[in-house]
């Protein structure tokens, strides 16, 4: 409809994979290589996650079209199945017309294919799309699929492609085997601002026009409303090459891009809180903005009318963050002149709603007292013995769930681990429950760890952390949309990280609740 109009030859921004449109910045190309390398030297396992709508899909079939006719591929675009159904689906992907009503049947006839490719020259490829809904044991019948080798070659690659959670499901003990299968290992982020820019102007560009139909105001709105996933930019843009059609112009400004969003229902993207920005986490940490926000009752048409009336609001703001400071001050004497509200058993309602409450409701009243929230970690023999805190000791402490701070719980870990503890998980249990009883709560998952190893490794496994404790809520009945993970390495230490006893305090992941308790 709005082709000519542009001068444009085909819709630039399509959102199917069609690897014609496949924009390059340096990461891309980078994972691009990496995979490709992976797949021609025969590296068995390989992986390639992201956050939904980061263009994995489109990577993988400009990946598969620069192979050459030496390299057989079949892709499994879903591969929730029956065992035997996936046998079945990827024997008929790789050209075979049995169906075979047996495990070992399949495994006769694909071991044999397996081995005439090789004679022939050729190497074999299985990509599986969205592999986070793989279960267990399927994953494990995938992983003896690679055990067919001739010579110390393996004879089939296996190429993952799934969103942030496979990482996490990956990180189960009991998927242990295939984790460490996988040599090559590439997370897809959404993109910034100039790489944004450089991706709208190349779409235009393989569409038919070097114009730049998007003005600068324009690509800045297009980034709050996106946060930079592709998926969404191809949305937000096609619509507003619509809209600027009907309205006669040639030139695409904010004004469009806010009335698209509105249109479309697309909120203003939102990145996790607590500050953190995107560089300090994976995708696996951003939020389905649009849901969020309507549950929250939030209407995406009104964004522009808030970002208008923002310094309406700067004088309530000081007002009252005056009259907290007053109340802080006037609390503060009350201390001094000794008069202590923990001791008077009067607690506030805000205090009687912090998750410490948590061990109160969900232990019959065994909460820890003050002096007994020590942060502890999991190093072995650690919870037997005695700890030392303000002059006292308290000995045989058990739990490894160490300490609640107000909103916060603290789990340690032990050196270059991110396995849960069986008493560890019957703690977790109780934040279960904690979370069922209260539906409107919501946890921060923040990993951390301690200085040792290199900055790189110290990010992932933080992650891997964090999505552990994750996957426990999960499997345990707990919204995924409450949860958001965080991988941090060794920022924000608890403890110098000169001693052992600091690194020991540093390997860890706080639980940061926030919403109303009960």
């Amino acid at each position: 409809m709005y082709l000519s109009h542009y001068q444009l030859r085909c819709k630039p921004f399509q959102i199917s994979s069609d690897p014609t449109f496949l924009w390059q910045g340096e990461k891309h190309k980078e994972a691009f290589a990496i995979l490709r390398y992976g797949i021609l030297d025969n590296k068995g396992f390989l992986l390639l996650t992201g956050d939904v709508g980061t263009g994995k899909t489109t990577l993988i079939n400009a990946l598969v079209n620069s192979l050459g006719t030496d390299v057989i591929v079949a892709t499994v675009p879903d591969p929730n199945l029956t065992i035997l159904d996936f046998f079945n689906y990827i024997a008929a992907a790789f050209g075979s017309v049995t169906r075979f009503q047996s495990k070992g049947e399949f495994l006769q006839y694909f071991n044999d294919f397996l081995h005439t490719a090789y004679r022939n020259g050729k190497k074999t490829l299985l990509i599986i799309d969205e592999a986070q809904r793989l279960n267990h044991e399927l994953l494990e019948e995938i992983r003896v699929l690679s055990n067919i080798e001739k010579q110390s070659t393996k004879l089939l690659n296996i190429f993952f492609v799934g969103q942030d959670e496979f990482n996490g499901f990956l990180w189960e003990d009991r998927n242990r085997a295939l984790r460490q299968r996988i040599t090559i290992n590439y997370h897809v982020d959404a993109l910034n601002q100039d790489e944004m820019h450089s991706y709208i102007e190349h779409r235009l560009k393989v569409a038919g026009t070097e114009k730049k139909i998007f003005s600068k105001d324009a690509i800045r709105e297009i980034m709050t409303y996106s946060g930079g996933f592709p998926r969404t930019v191809n949305i937000l843009c096609d619509h507003a090459l619509l809209t600027g059609y009907v309205k006669g112009s040639q030139k695409i400004d904010r004004e469009i891009i806010r009335e698209c969003a509105e249109d479309l229902r697309i909120p203003e993207y939102r990145y996790p809180r607590s500050g953190k920005t995107p560089d300090n986490h994976s995708d696996t940490e951003r939020h389905d903005s649009n849901i969020e926000k309507e549950a929250a009752g939030e209407k995406p048409a009104d964004h522009a009318r808030i970002r208008k009336s923002q310094n309406l609001l700067v004088p309530g703001i000081l007002i009252v963050f005056l009259f907290l400071l007053f109340l802080f001050i006037m609390n503060e004497r009350k201390q001094s002149e000794g008069l202590d509200v923990r001791n008077t058993g009067n607690q506030t309602a805000e205090t009687a709603t912090r998750i410490p409450l948590l061990y109160e409701d969900m232990s019959s009243g065994n909460r820890p007292s003050e002096s007994e929230k020590v942060v502890q970690e999991a190093s072995p023999g650690n919870f037997s013995s005695a700890e030392e805190h303000d002059g006292e000791v308290h000995a045989g402490k058990q739990s490894p769930m160490s300490s609640i701070l107000k909103n916060k719980i603290i789990i340690p870990f032990s050196h270059n681990s991110d396995s849960l503890s069986e008493q560890d998980r019957k703690e977790l249990e109780r934040v279960v429950h904690f979370f069922k009883q209260n539906p409107d709560v919501s946890v921060d998952v923040v990993g951390y760890t301690d200085s040792s190893g290199p900055n790189h490794y110290n990010q992932y496994l933080s992650l891997q952390r964090a999505e552990m404790i994750k996957s426990f809520l999960v499997e345990s009945g707990i919204g995924s949309r409450r949860i958001a993970t965080y991988g941090m390495g060794a920022v924000n230490p608890m403890e110098s990280n000169e001693t052992p006893e600091g690194r020991r305090l540093n390997r860890r992941v706080e639980l940061e609740f926030a919403g109303n308790s009960r």
